[in-house]
């Protein structure tokens, strides 16, 4: 389908949604004003309505468009049939009440609602500055699902981590990208939480899928629980409920294996900067990868900041899907062998699509990930003996399994 792009700029203040055609190719604009911001136009055509702070958007099975209208504190909807925009949720006062609990969507207060998912009839509200998710029922009432329901605290007063408990009865912080798995439980980013939460679609039971009260970028190659991340900021699950996460501080792009629960890094090498295009993900950098959207055929489009200069980049699935790298016979190699360090290198293993990188395991831990050939160990001790081994990634993370290895005993 169609692309829509949330364009926002601080200095001049502009905001607007932009739509990239997906037979043509060519970009047009869908909603507010270039050069404004501001709350005017329901009743008439998007493209000269105000915005302000639009950061994410949804679209129904019919192709009617929402837009988060995160400044406004409201989402807003747009016709497929006749282009009219509406005020769909919220009433345009910052705040929460439980008052508005079962109640009309619309004058509901919201605080500055950034990212908004369709699913199975019903609109889903990242509320980012309530620290909660709300809910708009097929009647067109709201609810809050995750985060208190009670009460009319807002903002500071209800953020905090709770977890494992009822959803309504936890607590969250700056919460973005909601998405969906096959089963229809819900998932999304708890950015200053640095997790990625889910809430159980049969026991309401909201619990970590990764990230801790630390941040960091380690964890790839093991169980997602106990990996680290760094103020993520959107999730979405492909059609075999692969998840992907936009690390957003650490400059990646994550997934956690539908199958298996296997975090490891998708894009990115974790420096900020703009390289890559045209190459391997896994050779990529970032800026700031905030928003992610995938699309039918598996191409995940990735929202990237860099230094003010923004890009929509896309990562496309490999034309080989599902075959690992391939090595020769030559071992590893050792060298410059210290009483705490030691350098190895080998030789390159192949791929129809090129090798994206190579993951070092020492003792069967994963230590590392490069793109070259070489690469220094650190702070191992002195007599002891590592099995060191490393294997190769292809651009869509399928690892090789018969890499070289070798036993180092340091002196």
């Amino acid at each position: 389908g169609n692309l829509y792009i949330n364009d926002v700029n601080f200095g001049p203040e502009s905001s607007t949604v932009r739509r990239v055609d997906a037979a043509t190719g060519t970009i047009d604009l869908f909603a507010g004003t270039c050069g404004d911001v501001g709350f005017a136009g329901d009743g008439g055509q998007a493209d000269a309505a105000l915005l302000d702070t639009s950061f994410g958007t949804a679209v129904d099975p019919a192709g009617n468009v929402y837009i988060a209208d995160g400044g406004n504190h409201v989402i807003r909807r747009v016709d497929v049939n006749t282009g009219i925009i509406t005020t769909f949720a919220g009433g345009g006062i910052r705040g929460y009440t439980s008052e508005d609990e079962g109640q009309s969507a619309v004058g509901a207060r919201l605080n500055t609602p950034l990212s908004i998912e369709w699913y199975n009839g019903e609109l889903y509200i990242a509320d980012y500055l309530n620290h909660r998710i709300r809910r708009v029922d097929p009647d067109g009432n709201i609810w809050t699902i995750a985060g208190p329901n009670t009460g009319s605290a807002s903002g500071d007063a209800v953020a905090g981590f709770v977890d494992n408990v009822d959803a309504n009865s936890a607590r969250l912080e700056q919460p973005k990208g909601i998405s969906f798995d096959s089963q229809g439980n819900l998932y999304f980013a708890d950015r200053e939480n640095h997790r990625v939460r889910r809430i159980d679609a049969v026991t309401n039971i909201i619990t970590t899928v990764a990230g801790s009260n630390r941040t960091g970028s380690s964890g790839d190659g093991g169980p997602s629980e106990d990996a680290l991340l760094f103020n993520p900021r959107d999730t979405v699950i492909d059609e075999f409920d692969n998840l992907y996460i936009a690390d957003t501080s650490n400059r990646k792009v994550r997934v956690i294996d539908g199958g298996t629960g296997i975090i490891r890094t998708y894009a990115g090498i974790g420096t900020t900067g703009g390289s890559g295009d045209g190459g391997p993900a896994l050779a990529a950098q970032f800026g700031s990868p905030y928003d992610l959207d995938i699309a039918t055929d598996g191409t995940i489009y990735v929202a990237d900041d860099i230094n003010a200069t923004r890009r929509i980049r896309a990562l496309f699935p490999s034309v080989t899907a599902g075959t690992a790298p391939t090595w020769g016979v030559d071992p590893l190699q050792t060298s410059n062998i210290t009483s705490t360090t030691a350098d190895i290198s080998w030789t390159a293993a192949t791929h129809a699509d090129g090798v994206a990188g190579y993951d070092i395991f020492v003792d069967g831990l994963q230590v590392g990930t490069t793109s070259s050939t070489i690469f220094s160990l650190d702070g191992l001790v002195s007599g002891q003996s590592y099995t060191v081994s490393v294997e190769a990634e292809d651009v869509d993370g399928n690892r090789s399994t018969t890499g070289p290895s070798t036993t180092i005993t340091l002196p």
